[in-house]
C-alpha cells in the first residue's frame, strides 16, 4: 500500500510539473569584471559602458546579474573583437559572460524512475494475484525440492490431525 501511495504521489508531481521551467530568478546573462595588472596584448576600447558593466567594474570579481541578453552590449563586443579584455578610463579589465538558463523541474531521470516504479509495482501485483489464485507455484519456485516435499508432508499431517 505504501508503494502505491508513493507511486501515485510521484506520478501526480510529474504530471503537474512536466515541462514547467524552474523558478526564473537568476537566469539569463551574468557578467564578471576583473582588473588587469597591465595592458593586455589585445583589447577593445569601451567608451560608454552600460549600467551593468559599470556595476561589475564597481564590484570587481563579483557576478552581476544582467538578465536578458539585450540589456547589455558587452557580450556582443567581446564576440566582435574576439577578446574579453577592454580599456575604460585608462584602466584595463577582463570581462566574462555566463548564461544560466532555466531547466525543467522534471528531468528525464525522474520520469524514468516513476515509470520503472510503476513497472515493478505492476509485476509485483501480477505475481501476488497469480499466487493467490494458485496459478503460480511460489513454494516450488522458491524452495528446494526437499524443503517443498517436507512442507507438503507437514501440511498433509496437519490436515489429517
Amino acid at each position: 500500500m505504501l508503494m502505491l501511495a508513493v507511486l501515485i504521489s510521484a506520478s501526480g508531481y510529474v504530471i503537474a510539473n512536466f515541462g514547467k521551467p524552474q523558478q526564473s530568478d537568476g537566469f539569463g546573462l551574468w557578467i564578471k569584471v576583473e582588473r588587469l595588472p597591465q595592458k593586455p596584448q589585445s583589447y577593445f576600447q569601451l567608451n560608454e559602458p552600460d549600467s551593468y558593466v559599470l556595476q561589475a567594474i564597481s564590484n570587481l570579481g563579483t557576478m552581476v546579474h544582467v538578465g536578458d541578453w539585450s540589456y547589455t552590449q558587452v557580450d556582443d563586443l567581446t564576440i566582435q573583437n574576439g577578446v574579453g579584455n577592454f580599456e575604460y578610463n585608462n584602466t584595463y579589465y577582463s570581462v566574462g559572460c555566463l548564461s544560466a538558463d532555466p531547466g525543467p523541474l522534471i528531468s528525464n531521470d525522474t520520469i524514468a524512475m516513476v515509470v520503472l516504479g510503476w513497472l515493478v509495482f505492476g509485476v509485483a501485483l501480477i505475481v501476488t494475484m497469480l499466487a493467490m489464485m494458485g496459478r503460480l507455484p511460489l513454494r516450488e519456485i522458491f524452495l528446494s525440492k526437499t524443503e517443498a516435499s517436507t512442507l507438503h508432508i507437514w501440511s498433509a499431517q496437519e490436515a489429517s490431525a
